[in-house]
């Protein structure tokens, strides 16, 4: 089915995640085939964010089960950090398809038209790996945060909402600070 999907339309945004949903339902292969994806996946493609989608359900899986996982230590991971950087280049920052006008850079693409559920993912993956630079995201996701991933990575899914506003202004107080 999802080859039959990706010759019509290749890195399909909504087909990817639900194949991911129905190997985390199994229990098995989720994060190898979210890495696949995303590593084939070309620039501009939200489907490269997929093992940000993988690593929080691994994340909450492991609180569900009663292990004791540190937000700090599961997150502060080079692969973790360098799919979140990846998304942030890849997705995020890529230019809008198409070619450029003569001499003239490829126009950038108006996040408004993301997912707001691929950019709290992003965001969160900036914030708890440590990469940063998650500002201009939490300015794209503006005032509406999603549940996902932000309920399933905190010890008290009730504080959610907390955790999203404090990674924003931490944030934000980082780029400002940085001007």
């Amino acid at each position: 089915m999802l080859n039959w999907v990706h010759v019509r339309d290749p890195y399909n945004r909504e087909a990817y995640p639900r194949v991911l949903q129905v190997l985390q339902a199994r229990g098995a292969g989720d994060l190898d085939f979210a890495l696949w994806v995303a590593s084939t996946a070309p620039e501009g493609a939200a489907v490269t964010l997929l093992p940000l989608y993988a690593f929080v359900e691994t994340y909450r899986s492991s609180i569900a089960q009663g292990q004791t996982t540190k937000v700090i230590a599961f997150w502060a991971t080079d692969q973790k950090a360098h799919y979140a950087r990846r998304g942030l280049e890849w997705w995020f920052n890529a230019p809008a398809p198409g070619p450029a006008s003569a001499g003239q850079k490829r126009q950038a693409r108006d996040p408004r038209t993301y997912s707001l559920t691929d950019l709290n993912h992003l965001a969160h993956a900036l914030s708890a790996t440590g990469v940063g630079n998650a500002a201009d995201v939490f300015t794209a996701i503006g005032p509406y945060a999603t549940p996902a991933p932000w309920a399933h990575v905190t010890q008290n899914p009730a504080w959610w909402q907390d955790d999203f506003r404090s990674a924003r202004k931490r944030a934000l107080r980082d780029r400002n600070g940085r001007r």
